[in-house]
């Protein structure tokens, strides 16, 4: 459980330094509507992650 929270923590950190100077550098070269753009990005690579873990779970308890 300690190396989940870890990582957890760690991928917080890493989106809360990235993720800004990534929107702010998209938003400047294409306009206040990359904003939207990339967090619909960002949601659909977490659904799809999500989608993935929870199918694969769901096929190893069926067994």
């Amino acid at each position: 459980m300690p190396a989940t929270s870890g990582g957890r923590v760690l991928s917080f950190g890493v989106g809360a330094i990235l993720g800004p100077l990534i929107v702010g550098w998209a938003m400047h070269v294409y306009g206040p509507y990359a904003f939207w753009l990339i967090l619909t990005g960002i949601f659909a690579v977490v659904a799809a992650g999500t989608w993935t873990a929870k199918k694969s779970d769901d096929e190893t308890n069926a067994a």
